[in-house]
């Protein structure tokens, strides 16, 4: 029986399936027996490489003799990055397994633009670097915030380098830009039109790339800060997300 979807899978879910298959020193084609779900989809599903359906997600954790919620659960082996919401500074900062430097913030994307890559609720990581083509970046539109891919339309143009004398009065060449590249952010989603940005338009601004994200069924817990102190604290509620069998 054939069970994920197509389309771009989830990773860490993906991984979650494999981690928890493999401390019960079970095969792939173990789960898959045991779920009723094929194995190369399983494979695919376990690698990110497919979507699921949550009835698919429900029958192998049935297999695999835990809540769904468990393949779902966030776990960080090394280091937590405390990263505020750039949007809300009174909120809760997140806990990022995923190392970041620079000045990272995280964002809860608002609407289904980049589905089913990137649903409504989920949070991204977003650190200030270079982007590349086709990368989700954040941008930003006066005070909101929201979530594209980018591509470049029209390449920056350079003039020929110009043979200049720095203060100590050595020559070196200096690059002259003659025009501004001329970027769009687009949607996956065709209800969301593309925005042409040029490299300089004060309305639009590319804040930089997403480097994580984290779906929104994960049970993400809800800390706060001690005053002037590094430590989070817990809070009183349980999660500020969760997962609906």
């Amino acid at each position: 029986m054939t069970g994920g979807k197509a389309g771009n899978g989830d990773p860490e879910v993906g991984a979650r399936i494999r981690a928890i298959r493999k401390s019960k020193h079970w095969t792939l084609k173990d789960l898959a027996s045991k779920s009723n779900f094929d194995q190369p989809n399983l494979s695919k599903l376990e690698h990110g490489q497919v979507g699921f359906s949550i009835e698919s997600l429900k029958r192998i954790a049935k297999a695999l003799d835990v809540p769904i919620s468990e393949l779902f659960r966030s776990e960080f082996p090394g280091p937590v990055f405390w990263v505020p919401f750039i949007n809300d500074p009174e909120r809760p900062m997140f806990p990022s397994g995923h190392p970041v430097s620079g000045a990272p913030f995280a964002l809860e994307v608002s609407d289904e633009a980049l589905a089913p890559l990137i649903h409504r609720g989920d949070i991204v990581i977003c650190t200030p670097i270079p982007w590349s083509e086709g990368r989700a970046v954040v941008a930003k539109h006066g005070n909101d915030f929201f979530v594209r891919k980018v591509r470049t339309l029209v390449p920056a143009k350079w003039a020929d380098p110009q043979i200049q004398h720095n203060a100590d009065g050595e020559p070196e060449e200096v690059w002259v830009l003659k025009q501004d590249a001329v970027y769009e952010l687009y949607a996956d989603n065709d209800m969301f039109p593309p925005i042409r940005v040029p490299h300089g338009d004060s309305e639009y601004r590319i804040l930089g790339p997403v480097v994580q994200r984290i779906t929104q069924m994960l049970r993400i817990p809800r800390t706060v800060f001690a005053s002037g102190g590094q430590a989070p604290l817990p809070m009183s509620s349980a999660s500020s997300s969760s997962t609906t069998d």
